[in-house]
């Protein structure tokens, strides 16, 4: 198959270390599969930052991903890791991962209830984060590494399509706290996350 791809994109985010403390990043996406798959995919990634006092912001992120078309499930992959917290692959426990009927077992593609629950060819996700500074070179002359701190939540889900999308999906939600660093145009975090739909505990990503 030949895919065409086509995007329009806006940046004019205003850079603080590894934070971002003003302005707008969007991407909007078209995709169109020709050949053996019959696909049109859409994208939009927009994410706004608004300063709030000193270096300290709210950041907020909408992320889009679907397919469409008679081959639409071909591109299925695991959401888990990215952009959720506290859904890795290994975090879900044997009692989470029971199915409710010998049917089900059968048709997993995972093998686990809840992974089932994360894949999909598309996404929709949202995320607000507050973002502050609290140790660099600006704040008490620390020369190590930049580190920064966030509280965020999130909610979204997996799908493959739109009407599933509406009628079999749920809402996976987060919450969270964690350090933030970055080195090497590369970002780190680290920090506690609440998962009100599974277990009661607070997980560490």
């Amino acid at each position: 198959f030949v895919a065409a791809r086509k995007a329009w994109v806006n940046d004019n985010a205003l850079p603080d270390l590894f934070n971002y403390d003003d302005g707008k990043r969007w991407r909007i996406g078209l995709d169109q599969y020709f050949g053996n798959l019959s696909i049109t995919g859409i994208s939009a990634d927009v994410r706004n930052y608004y300063p709030v006092a000193g270096r300290t912001s709210l950041a907020s992120w909408f992320l889009l991903r679907a397919n469409i078309g008679k081959s639409s499930n071909e591109f299925r992959r695991f959401w888990g890791e990215y952009p959720f917290h506290g859904r890795s692959w290994r975090s879900f426990t044997e009692e989470e991962c029971l199915f409710s009927d010998s049917l089900s077992y059968v048709n997993s593609s995972t093998g686990c209830s809840l992974r089932d629950d994360m894949m999909g060819s598309g996404i929709v996700y949202g995320n607000v984060a507050l973002r502050f500074p609290v140790l660099d070179h600006f704040r008490g002359g620390w020369g190590g590494p930049p580190i920064g701190g966030e509280l965020f939540c999130e909610t979204g889900t997996p799908f493959n399509d739109f009407a599933e999308l509406s009628r079999a999906r749920t809402l996976k939600s987060a919450c969270g706290a964690k350090l933030r660093t970055g080195f090497f145009g590369m970002v780190f975090g680290f920090g506690p996350i609440y998962t009100p739909d599974r277990e009661k505990k607070l997980r560490w990503k």
